[in-house]
């Protein structure tokens, strides 16, 4: 996204992503009238089936940014994106590409 000519796309962008702290969690829980059990963020790791299978997941799950693309450039954003992160990580030994991940775990009881 920081690299020509794609960073013209992506000014002022505000992160679509991310996780409260599970205290924030833990305090809707109570105000919506549920006993909270459990709440973590844990680490994870996704598996996908090389690099075809990231370009896939990007392309579905990453509307946010991958939408802020034209369409007629999206296709090469993508690969741009898979390309480096593939460079950078390349496929274990059974061809999949690793993406490290993290999970938002509630366990929560109605009271």
């Amino acid at each position: 996204m920081r690299q020509a000519p794609w960073r013209a796309w992506f000014r002022r962008l505000s992160v679509p992503y991310f996780f409260h702290e599970p205290e924030v969690y833990r305090r809707w829980l109570m105000e919506a009238g549920f006993h909270e059990i459990h709440v973590a963020l844990v680490p994870g790791r996704v598996a996908y089936a090389g690099p075809a299978g990231l370009a896939a997941w990007l392309r579905t799950t990453w509307l946010p940014y991958t939408q802020r693309v034209p369409v007629d450039r999206r296709e090469a954003f993508i690969a741009e994106v898979v390309a480096r992160y593939v460079a950078r990580q390349p496929p274990d030994g059974s061809g999949n590409v690793l993406v490290d991940i993290v999970r938002l775990e509630i366990e929560a009881v109605r009271r």
